[in-house]
């Protein structure tokens, strides 16, 4: 890692030869986790501020020493988000199941609409065709009139002719 004045800190892989391979973190991120290092470990990267803590602390920072250098503590508090989570998602299942009731009741009255409304078109469907029959019974019924009313008229034409 560099640390320049007047900018951000960059991070750097370099060869055994001094050649930049990368500045990309998240390759140098990828790198550290193939290899399994740690570099928040205590026991990888041992300054002079952790060494002191270790020599000199007492046996509860000795404890939070091991745990750091285990990876106990990152895998303890990973365990704790981790059912936090669950316990999130356990409420927005319950939460969901009480609402899957009403739900299934809607959907059945949607199924209901949409039944009444099939069956409503086949009625005007029928409906229509009903019409449409009325009105050439009605045709039928006026030709018939029209072919008697001309028939008597022929035959009354014919009778006062002669």
């Amino acid at each position: 890692r560099i640390i320049k004045r007047g900018s951000s800190s960059v991070s750097e892989l370099v060869s055994e030869s001094g050649k930049v391979i990368t500045r990309d973190r998240k390759e140098l991120d990828r790198m550290l986790d193939h290899m399994n290092i740690i570099v928040d470990n205590p026991c990888v990267v041992l300054d002079q501020e952790n060494s002191k803590k270790f020599l000199k602390g007492n046996d509860f920072d000795k404890y939070n020493f091991f745990l750091k250098a285990t990876d106990l503590l990152r895998i303890y508090e990973t365990i704790q988000e981790t059912k936090i989570q669950i316990e999130g998602l356990r409420g927005k299942i319950n939460s969901a199941m009480m609402l899957l009731p009403n739900l299934h009741k809607q959907v059945e009255h949607a199924e209901y609409v949409l039944e009444q409304f099939t069956h409503l078109d086949t009625l005007q469907r029928k409906v229509q065709l009903l019409q449409e029959k009325i009105l050439w019974c009605d045709y039928e019924v006026q030709n018939r009139k029209k072919i008697k009313l001309e028939e008597d008229y022929t035959t009354k034409k014919n009778f006062d002719g002669k």
